[in-house]
């Protein structure tokens, strides 16, 4: 993912939490929120019980690799995606499913709740390089 594609830094992953439009299982939870993008950004919450730096990482490219062909989909979208330690455990397979099922629900209590605002603000803009 480039850099104009990833989230950074404590305020922008707070304001993504802070629109309230999540879903999540055992293993992770998603959390969304416009970013007034042609792109969608992504952010990675891995804590140090799923296990050392080998392990979160291995948890980070998965979650990457199953997001990428279908990153298009998500485009206008701020996406933080928090993981457990079960999700290192989990086969690539059911750990995709749970992300996609996940994602849909987090978009659909996004369309609820009518937290899609257009425009971006200055919270989720990138902080400068």
């Amino acid at each position: 993912m480039k850099r104009r594609e990833r989230l950074s830094g404590r305020r922008q992953f707070a304001a993504v939490r802070a629109e309230r439009a999540s879903a999540g299982t055992a293993a992770l939870r998603v959390h969304l929120a416009a970013n007034g993008l042609t792109h969608a950004r992504f952010g990675f919450a891995i804590p140090k019980s799923v296990g050392g730096a080998v392990e979160r990482n291995t948890v980070r490219r998965r979650l990457r690799a199953i997001l990428e062909p279908r990153r298009a989909e998500l485009a206008g979208l701020d996406v933080v995606v928090s993981t457990s330690p079960s999700a290192l455990h989990l086969p690539f397979a059911d750990l995709a499913a749970e992300l996609w099922r996940s994602l849909g629900a987090a978009r659909r209590r996004m369309a609820e709740n009518g937290s899609v605002r257009p425009g971006p603000r200055r919270a989720l803009m990138p902080s400068p390089a």
